[in-house]
């Protein structure tokens, strides 16, 4: 498929589901079904993406596995890069936390940075970005935590806790489930029906329209106004400082060879994604700035719909 259609393609479903979903709320949807929608995409939408998408992975690269790991040489990044802008921005503690937080955690799942990949190579670029994303949460509930409590204030939730809380809730546990079982499938060979490739060309823009569709439906820019400042230093986190790691480590691993380009590509988009609502969880829980968090993540996510087109262009060219 021509990448102009795929680019078209790409903002028609994130920016119609945004704008169907504020539209929606304008015409008097209560936004409190917002998370309602978000769940049951969770729940019983994304993972027969993820499980079709990781089942059909064709790969003879062991370097592909390469990339969960340098998910998490990106989350490290992040840390010293958002401390030091935080601090330069004179942020203390909760808001502090809270930019540290965005800076470290990415939209990179099936509302971004995946369905880049997906836009940009199909199936194979779905699958690649489901396996990066492999190690994103382990690293939440670990390393996240572990720096929003040096942020926080009085009693939370440990990551044990957190993490049993995780497994108990549908929403949370099926897609760790499914991408279990499709690096399963993948690893033991089972040869996959040939209708699962449809299955991914239609759940991949379906989920991503109705998560999206869920945002618009809860989108509220006022909080933007308050924290402009960190929330345009956000920016040059999210689209300068930590795509120009992205690849440099991705060099450094050697994906710079032209057999391996689908991977570098992939480490290009996955490294230029906007904050993750993750964020928002992670500073709801650890009681840090969630305003500061919400004006980080949403002014990020909106430039990101605008710098999709560039994004893929990029991509292509390596």
């Amino acid at each position: 498929m021509p990448l102009t259609f795929r680019a078209a393609e790409t903002v028609l479903v994130i920016v119609g589901g945004l704008i169907v979903g504020y539209l929606a709320r304008r015409r008097g949807i209560d936004p409190d079904h917002s998370p309602s929608i978000t769940r049951l995409t969770l729940t019983f939408i994304e993972p027969i993406g993820m499980v079709a998408a990781l089942w059909g992975l064709r790969t003879g690269q062991g370097e592909a596995f390469l990339l969960p790991l340098l998910a998490i040489v990106l989350i490290l990044a992040g840390w010293p890069v958002g401390a030091g802008i935080g601090r330069m921005l004179r942020l203390r503690e909760g808001d502090l936390g809270a930019f540290i937080g965005s800076s470290m955690f990415s939209n990179i799942g099936i509302t971004y940075g995946t369905f880049l990949c997906y836009a940009l190579l199909g199936e194979r670029g779905a699958a690649l970005g489901y396996l990066y994303g492999v190690s994103y949460m382990p690293t939440f509930f670990t390393l996240g935590f572990f720096v929003a409590s040096r942020h926080s204030q009085g009693p939370t939730p440990t990551p044990l806790q957190t993490l049993r809380e995780t497994f108990r809730r549908p929403e949370s546990r099926n897609p760790i489930l499914a991408m279990a079982l499709g690096l399963l499938l993948f690893a033991v060979h089972i040869p996959r029906p040939h209708f699962f490739g449809t299955v991914v060309d239609v759940v991949v823009p379906t989920a991503t329209f109705l998560y999206l569709f869920a945002i618009g439906l809860s989108l509220s820019p006022r909080a933007m106004m308050s924290y402009w400042r960190p929330a345009l230093a956000m920016h040059a986190v999210k689209f300068a400082i930590i795509p120009i790691l992205g690849l440099a480590i991705s060099y450094a691993a050697g994906l710079q060879r032209s057999e391996h380009a689908d991977l570098l590509r992939i480490m290009f988009i996955e490294a230029g994604t906007p904050a993750a609502v993750m964020s928002l969880v992670l500073s709801q829980v650890k009681r840090l700035n969630t305003d500061l968090a919400n004006a980080c993540w949403l002014a990020t996510n909106l430039s990101a719909i605008a710098l999709a087109p560039l994004w893929l262009y990029i991509a292509s060219r390596f």
